[in-house]
């Protein structure tokens, strides 16, 4: 039977003075499809700040008073780890919302012959390495 998949807004929020978080929990992997801010007060040039698995992922600076953004995105981060929000005034607010997913079975381990076939026609081989003095004589 596959896993289910859930609806999940992770994390709502207007606290101004800590970032907020929300761990995806063991068994499941969460994906995070939309982040929305919106700025009431009458100030501009504030900011939402959103990250995910300890990378930022969203930096919205406020164009005017009154103002409001939702930002469509596909981030994926896995048990333990966390999507976190804050934002500059406590008159904004940020809502990050997306997909709980229940893992079913293990994950497949990375075929490694594969990975090195991969890698060996991705990347240069030594052969490939031009040494720059001899480039000079040549030239």
């Amino acid at each position: 039977m596959p896993g289910r998949v859930y609806s999940h807004r992770f994390i709502s929020t207007n606290n101004h003075l800590a970032w907020t978080y929300w761990t995806c929990p063991v068994g499941y992997v969460a994906v995070v499809k939309a982040i929305a801010s919106a700025n009431t007060s009458g100030a501009s040039g504030n900011r939402t700040l959103c990250a995910v698995a300890g990378q930022m992922v969203l930096v919205w600076q406020t164009p005017g008073a009154n103002t409001y953004s939702s930002t469509q995105t596909h981030q994926v981060f896995y048990p333990g780890e966390t999507v976190q929000a804050t934002v500059d005034l406590p008159q904004m607010s940020c809502v990050v919302s997306g997909y709980l997913l229940e893992e079913y079975g293990e994950r497949p381990a990375a075929d490694q012959g594969l990975m090195r076939k991969l890698t060996a026609q991705q990347l240069p081989g030594p052969e490939h390495i031009i040494d720059l003095a001899e480039l000079r004589e040549r030239t």
